[in-house]
């Protein structure tokens, strides 16, 4: 859907601002199915002066961008993107766009450990009476319950639990099956903090099947190893153990890029090194599989796993990360 909408902006239906939207909605749907590069190569463009976004768009816009390079495990960059976006808006004393703004700060605050800057958002944050409308990349009270489940006490679960149950009710009413997930997913969280194995596993349960259909990974991947062990207890249990291998697989892959245990293109082969200095000397598929004596095929498929290693859409972006991450010399 976000596709087709991006397809009639850019065939001239549509304003520039709406070309861009149309881009941010197709970058935020490959994020959510891991699709990290693709996601960049859909956002990047759209912040282009060009494109002449709303600043409340732009905003949305940076947003998730720094999503996506938190993801990538570059989170001074993502953390830059977001303090600088936060203010601009002061300057432009945006209050609608800084309040999501300054969410998704904490958020961020919480995937990068520091839970104290986290609490802090948390404790000038009035919830007031909620009324669930968001509808674009991050949710404000779903990172006050994240902050309240990560503070770990009586009161704070307390808290969660009743946010997440109101939340439940709405989103459920509106059929925003969305961030639904979020809060199924955040009530499975509450429930094995308090030991509650069934309630972990229905709650668990049911986001997956919601999530499955449309290939949603980052949803879970976000929130955190402490939904690895109810995942994997999961898996045995359920009937879509490939789906389940994706989301652990984003979930490990999380744990070694925060923890500064894996880079992007550790894992390249000698011969994928090979085959990308090839592709940075820009030879076709059929000149490297004559270079190398190996079928066409098999560069295929090595360029493929290329790709998927270094989180690219296509030659051109794995040269450039590479580049960037010194795997291959200067071109």
């Amino acid at each position: 859907t976000a596709n087709q909408a991006f397809d009639l902006n850019d065939m001239g239906s549509g304003c520039a601002g709406n070309t861009a939207l149309g881009r941010y909605f197709v970058g935020i749907a490959h994020y959510q199915r891991n699709e990290l590069a693709k996601a960049e190569a859909a956002l990047l463009p759209a912040l282009d002066p060009a494109c002449a976004p709303l600043l409340g768009y732009r905003s949305e816009i940076s947003i998730a961008l720094a999503a996506v390079y938190q993801a990538l495990g570059q989170a001074e960059r993502a953390r830059g993107i977001v303090d600088e976006l936060c203010r601009h808006l002061e300057r432009n004393e945006d209050l609608p766009a800084l309040f999501r703004a300054r969410a998704y700060q904490a958020d961020l605050a919480l995937r990068q450990g520091r839970t104290a800057d986290a609490a802090n958002w948390a404790c000038n944050f009035d919830p007031g009476p909620v009324q669930f409308a968001y509808r674009f990349f991050n949710a404000p009270h779903l990172t006050l319950a994240r902050v309240w489940l990560a503070q770990r006490s009586g009161e704070s679960l307390d808290q969660a639990e009743q946010l997440l149950r109101l939340l439940e009710s709405q989103l459920t009413a509106g059929n925003n099956h969305r961030f639904l997930i979020e809060v199924l997913a955040l009530q499975a969280m509450l429930a094995c903090l308090r030991g509650d194995q069934v309630a972990t596993g229905e709650r668990l349960a049911r986001a997956v099947a919601l999530a499955r259909p449309g290939g949603l990974i980052r949803v879970f991947v976000d929130l955190g190893q402490d939904l690895v062990r109810p995942l994997k207890r999961l898996e045995l249990a359920r009937d879509a153990p490939r789906y389940l291998a994706q989301i652990l697989s984003g979930l490990n892959d999380e744990l070694l890029l925060s923890s500064g245990r894996r880079q992007l293109g550790d894992d390249l082969t000698r011969r994928e090194l090979r085959i990308l200095k090839l592709l940075a000397l820009r030879l076709s598929n059929v000149e490297i599989s004559e270079e190398l004596c190996i079928s066409r095929a098999t560069v295929k498929r090595h360029t493929q796993n290329i790709y998927r290693k270094l989180c690219a859409s296509n030659r051109r972006d794995a040269v450039t990360r590479a580049s960037s991450l010194k795997l291959i010399g200067d071109r």
